[in-house]
């Protein structure tokens, strides 16, 4: 231990026998670091006003119902039960997060007429239940078939045009080939070519390109939402370009039956998304305070009980300490005052 650790620790020691100094509280405050790309990610919920807000510009793309969405057509004799669809579509929202690459997709539909929420996506009789058919329906139509999870006939998805020729080049969301899965896929776009602007086909798997979905049988989480990871891989493939903030791609809807007994598909033509106003921006780290001015142990006239007196011309003697955050080494005397006074001599130990 050196002689100024042991001057020091000394002049502490009898400083708190005197009750001059109090013994110093330390609080540690434990904060884990959230990683901010996770607050940029959409959380699928199923519930599209939620999870992708329309007052949250930029962030999401809200691509409202229009005159060119085509809605699907009840038969006559089905109104009196189906007030709409679970295939209807009535927007469609879209969010970029750049620090995971990835787009998100949700898919809006109108309200079920029943209890206030949106209709069930794929429930195409609108019972509440996307996986059985209503009596009451049966009743009528006999052959009415309403598949779970979108099984069999059943299809709902988004298909993008990445240069605006309005010919699609991606297709995602479930599929109703015949003899394909009916997982949730990321495919490339089949095109009628007698007839481009209707319900692209999917192709050739893109499994890299294949996010998180919601697909759940449940009316209070009725919307069917999805993502497409490596959009900007995706893009960059599709049209040698590298993806910004500027750049704007076409995104549009489907969903449609088969086995639905004369309800018609719902198409919901592209429109333009731009991808700066579809991402978040990214938060700002706050910026840290200045730390607080140094505050070292100081006596004056230690050896005089600390007093000084004014009535005599005399030298004052004034001990600065260093401590692990203070180096007094590094003081400049001449910027130091006492009541006014300035140093004449000073020096280390």
């Amino acid at each position: 231990m050196s002689l100024f650790t042991r001057l020091y620790e000394t002049v502490q020691s009898w400083r708190r026998r005197r009750g001059t100094v109090r013994p110093r509280a330390r609080t540690i405050v434990n904060l884990e670091q959230l990683d901010h790309r996770q607050l940029l990610t959409v959380n699928f919920t199923g519930n599209v006003f939620t999870d992708f807000p329309a007052n949250q510009n930029p962030g999401v793309v809200y691509l409202q119902d229009n005159p060119a969405v085509v809605h699907p057509l009840i038969p006559n004799s089905l109104t009196a039960i189906v007030k709409v669809s679970g295939l209807d579509i009535n927007g469609i929202r879209v969010t970029y997060s750049p620090n995971d690459d990835q787009l998100f997709i949700g898919i809006q539909q109108p309200d079920n007429q029943k209890t206030g929420q949106p209709v069930l996506h794929g429930d195409t009789d609108n019972n509440l239940d996307n996986g059985t058919v209503a009596p009451a329906v049966l009743a009528i139509e006999p052959a009415f078939k309403d598949f779970p999870g979108l099984g069999g006939s059943e299809t709902m998805g988004a298909f993008l045009d990445f240069t605006g020729s309005g010919t699609p080049d991606v297709v995602a969301g479930i599929s109703n080939g015949v003899g394909q899965p009916k997982t949730y896929q990321v495919a490339n776009a089949v095109v009628n070519p007698i007839n481009p602007g209707t319900i692209p086909g999917f192709g050739t798997e893109l499994p890299l390109n294949e996010g998180n979905v919601y697909d759940v049988n449940d009316p209070a989480h009725p919307n069917f939402e999805f993502s497409i990871k490596n959009f900007s891989q995706l893009y960059l493939s599709k049209t040698g370009k590298t993806f910004t903030k500027d750049t704007v791609i076409k995104v549009g809807a489907f969903a449609n039956s088969g086995d639905d007994d004369g309800i018609s598909e719902a198409f919901f033509p592209s429109q333009n998304v731009n991808i700066g106003n579809a991402t978040t921006p990214t938060p700002v780290p706050p910026v840290c305070p200045p730390p607080p001015p140094a505050n070292p142990p100081v006596l004056v006239n230690p050896h005089e009980n600390r007093h000084i007196n004014t009535a005599h011309q005399t030298a004052i003697r004034v001990n600065v300490f260093g401590t692990s955050e203070f180096d007094p080494t590094q003081i400049n005397p001449a910027t130091v005052r006492l009541g006014g006074a300035t140093p004449y001599t000073s020096f280390s130990r």
